[in-house]
């Protein structure tokens, strides 16, 4: 899968401990998933994950169709049988992946058919070899048999001979043509045994192939009875994951990171764990547990605060509700203290939200972080709901199912963290209390401020009706004495003459 030869190291127990899993080492900035795996199973582990991240990728954010058949080989993609093909939301696959894949699957089937041939030319030569050996098997034998003829037959002549001297002195003559006739029965029985020979080869290849036909035709046969007899396996589309995920190593042996652009890790890891849940079962037993990573920088506090304020400040936030969190380190290699590592992210978490208080990994807190220091790398993984999915290992998650959070008595803390967490709740208690009365002091302020304004509008309102009424009033109240004033005027005028004199006047 990686594309490269396995190299090892040698083994405290002897022998050579060979490694087949990724060679590129991570980076600082990279996002993905972070995976502990058992010695000696890296290579399946990652596999495995892999597979498992990729089928939670479909569920979630769906998948591209297969173009061809000729795909199916490729492992990014998979056959959907861990959930119901309707319910996969369909992508539509881009124009030059497209073009690259059917040019890797040529190149693919070309190599395919090179192979074949080279292993058909492989059998060819050894059909030979055998045919030759058993040629010569038999023709070992049958000189054999003719040596031992040919003793036989000495060995009697030679009896004969001793015998008696005077009847082989009488009989030379005799023997001598015997002799030539027995001669030329040999040769004639080796040309017929020669001929006899040059049969039982012909025979023998007309034999080996049609021994070869009919194996093959037993043989296909006995296929189509397996095909009629044993149901069809039912078809499962094949789709792939509109995400990538690569494997890289870090400097400890059996931690490997997968590389990823999923834009939310932890719904990704959550999926995952959903997904061992609801078939109950792990393909491959290399994964000790996995984790979602939200940062990876190099071995430094000041580039582990930045990192901590950029990634933390979405879940970490003054206007969210308080949060408990767990910080926990893993020391793998040398560096930094362990207690600066933890002060720089809980001071950073305090700033973004002062409200925040930290809990045991135990008792299931809002957020859990585990910093792992591995060699000159800082990765920080978060995960939400910890013991809820069993620290995230996928094995126990199978055998024992969910698990449950502990009460938090405190006991996991010593005596000065136990009395420092005691100041940070009574001042975080003080500063709840004086932000809530200081929300009630501007609360009373402004409903204060607002009858205020409203008595004073209403003021300002009953001045000007009065102001109006009393211009009306006044308006109307000057022409009426004015008109009586001109009708006095008139009368007195007019009767001036008819009315008596006053007592001055007489």
């Amino acid at each position: 899968m990686f594309g490269h030869q396995s190299f090892g190291q040698q083994s405290p127990h002897g022998g050579w401990d060979l490694y087949g899993g990724p060679q590129e080492y991570i980076e600082p900035g990279y996002r993905g998933f972070l995976i502990t795996t058992l010695p000696g199973k890296e290579e399946f582990a990652v596999d495995d994950t892999i597979t498992l991240l990729r089928q939670a990728s479909i569920k979630i954010y769906g998948a591209v169709q297969i173009q061809s058949k000729k795909l199916a080989l490729n492992p990014r993609y998979l056959a959907i049988d861990f959930m119901d093909p309707a319910n996969i939301k369909l992508w539509p696959t881009p124009e030059e992946e497209r073009d690259r894949e059917e040019e890797e699957e040529e190149a693919r089937e070309k190599e395919r058919e090179e192979r074949e041939k080279e292993k058909e030319k492989e059998k060819e030569k050894k059909d030979k070899e055998k045919g030759n050996k058993e040629d010569k098997e038999k023709n070992d034998k049958e000189e054999k048999e003719a040596l031992e003829e040919t003793s036989d037959k000495t060995s009697e002549i030679k009896e004969n001979e001793n015998k008696t001297e005077e009847e082989e002195t009488k009989k030379e003559e005799s023997q001598l043509e015997s002799a030539a006739d027995n001669n030329a029965i040999d040769n004639k029985e080796e040309e017929e045994k020669e001929s006899e020979k040059q049969s039982d080869r012909k025979e023998s290849d007309q034999d080996r192939s049609k021994d070869h036909k009919s194996d093959q035709a037993k043989k296909e046969a006995s296929k189509d009875k397996s095909a009629s007899s044993v149901p069809k396996k039912k078809q499962f589309p094949i789709m792939r994951s509109i995400y990538k995920f690569k494997a890289y190593r870090t400097e400890t042996r059996n931690v490997m990171f997968i590389k990823s652009d999923v834009p939310d890790p932890l719904a990704l890891a959550e999926a995952a764990m959903e997904l061992l849940l609801e078939r109950r079962r792990v393909y491959e037993d290399g994964a000790c547990q996995l984790l979602p990573v939200i940062g990876v920088c190099n071995f430094d506090l000041e580039q582990l605060e930045v990192m901590s304020k950029r990634v933390l400040s979405s879940m970490f936030t003054a206007s969210v509700e308080p949060k408990n969190f767990s910080v926990m380190v893993l020391e793998n290699l040398g560096g930094p203290s362990t207690e600066n590592v933890l002060e720089v992210v809980r001071n950073t978490i305090w700033a973004l939200n002062p409200s925040a208080w930290q809990t045991s990994p135990l008792t299931e807190p809002d957020i859990f972080i585990q910093i792992d220091l591995v060699g000159s790398k800082l990765i920080m993984c978060c995960v939400t709901k910890y013991m809820h999915y069993r620290y995230y290992s996928p094995n126990l998650l199978v055998k024992q199912g969910r698990g449950e959070p502990e009460d938090d008595d405190g006991t996991w803390l010593t005596a000065a963290e136990r009395k420092q967490q005691e100041e940070q709740r009574l001042a975080r208690e003080r500063q709840i209390e004086f932000e809530r009365q200081r929300q009630e002091d501007l609360k009373k302020e402004r409903e204060r401020r607002r009858a205020f304004l409203e008595e004073r509008r209403k003021a300002k309102m009953k001045a000007t009706v009065e102001g109006k009424s009393r211009k009306n009033s006044g308006s109307t109240s000057d022409k009426q004495e004015g008109s009586k004033k001109k009708a006095a005027d008139a009368v007195s005028e007019d009767g001036k003459e008819d009315l008596p004199p006053s007592k001055n006047q007489s």
